[in-house]
């Protein structure tokens, strides 16, 4: 019955539009190259910190191409060499290739460490490796050995983090030793072992690793696209709402700071909203307190907010028992006076005290310069 009830209700929202791309009913999609997340971190010295990712270019290293990953907070950041990134659902092996740090950490691969990312569930996987390692506070490198496995546990995963429950991950364990004279004063015994969520959308979502009491949770996502590029294009952001963030906005102005839309021609707009906590996403009312608006710089368009069984951008919690709150538009800015415009979706507590909730929303629109 859930099904014929999630069918019923896709087919009546999402009738209409003849694009080639379906901005009513399409998931959230794919990472790319310009995706951003931000993680709430717990890090080595016990502190929590914010840190930005994103892929920041190429180098060539070991004969291959590696992207360049940096990992930034308001006090240092870090920069990875992996290959591919992002990683896509389709992907099945991934390179390291190191790491440095502004912190004074560097980390070398004497030879790229390849690991196979969908090995047979359940079965584990063994891996070694020789690194040349820098970490603040030691006087020298050194070279140490990595010796581990890791397991994929699950293709079905859930995880609860902060950000609300996740589902339909990949869930990695590991654990391993690392050899090395001056390594042993950091990592006890050392041993490490750990645990990694991978969403197939959004990418890592949550991780850990057990002995030094790190570990971090993915708070928002974006994906703003090619600013260079023109034509019919999504933008689109996930994140929490709540006493601490209250506000939520994605604009097409984001991707470059100009307006730049076609004002003549249509924007889809997309919004979904669920309470972050397990019980309110089944069982709570529609947010009364939020203030929503489907925009343009000097207007708005109505909207009517509806409660949804079924999720549009993330179908994998589908059947799952959480109720979502769903708005749709599909407008232009004809009457405005200038050529180009931007399109916004703004969600504001503007009270204070909503629970807090998981807001995702996409623009469809024609970028015009």
């Amino acid at each position: 019955m859930k099904k014929f009830i999630a069918v019923v209700f896709l087919f009546v929202f999402s009738c209409g539009g003849s694009d080639s791309f379906n901005a009513e009913k399409s998931s959230y999609g794919d990472p790319t190259e310009t995706s951003v997340s931000v993680f709430l971190t717990d890090s080595f010295d016990g502190a929590t910190r914010s840190y930005e990712t994103k892929r920041t270019g190429e180098i060539q290293k070991f004969g291959k191409t590696f992207q360049v990953v940096v990992s930034q907070s308001s006090e240092s950041s870090g920069e990875f060499l992996i290959k591919p990134f992002p990683v896509l659902a389709s992907d099945t092996k991934i390179t390291l290739g190191g790491m440095t740090s502004t912190l004074g950490t560097e980390i070398t691969a004497d030879e790229p460490l390849e690991i196979d990312i969908l090995p047979p569930v359940g079965e584990a996987v063994t891996v070694s490796g020789d690194f040349t390692v820098k970490l603040p506070g030691m006087p020298s490198s050194e070279v140490v050995t990595v010796n581990g496995s890791y397991t994929l546990e699950s293709e079905d995963a859930t995880v609860v983090t902060p950000a609300g429950t996740f589902s339909g991950l990949r869930k990695y364990t590991g654990s391993g030793t690392v050899e090395g004279s001056l390594i042993a004063a950091i990592i006890p015994n050392g041993t490490l072992s750990g645990e990694l969520y991978y969403h197939p959308d959004l990418g890592v979502v949550s991780y850990k690793i057990n002995e030094l009491g790190m570990g971090g949770n993915m708070d928002s996502t974006w994906d703003l696209g090619d600013p260079e590029g023109t034509g019919y294009r999504a933008i689109r952001k996930t994140a929490v709402v709540d006493s601490s963030n209250t506000s939520f906005s994605l604009d097409t102005s984001d991707v470059t700071g100009e307006f730049d839309a076609d004002k003549k021609s249509h924007s889809k707009m997309l919004l979904e909203i669920r309470y972050v906590d397990e019980d309110l996403a089944k069982t709570g009312p529609m947010p009364s307190d939020l203030s929503i608006e489907f925009g343009v710089p000097m207007g708005y368009f109505g909207h009517r907010l509806i409660e949804s069984p079924v999720s549009v951008f993330h179908p994998e919690e589908n059947e799952k028992g959480y109720k979502y709150f769903i708005a749709f538009v599909d407008q232009a800015d004809k009457n405005n006076a200038l050529d180009e415009v931007s399109y916004h979706i703004t969600v504001d507590n503007v009270s204070g005290t909503t629970q807090p909730v998981r807001v995702t929303a996409r623009i469809y629109y024609n970028k015009i310069k």
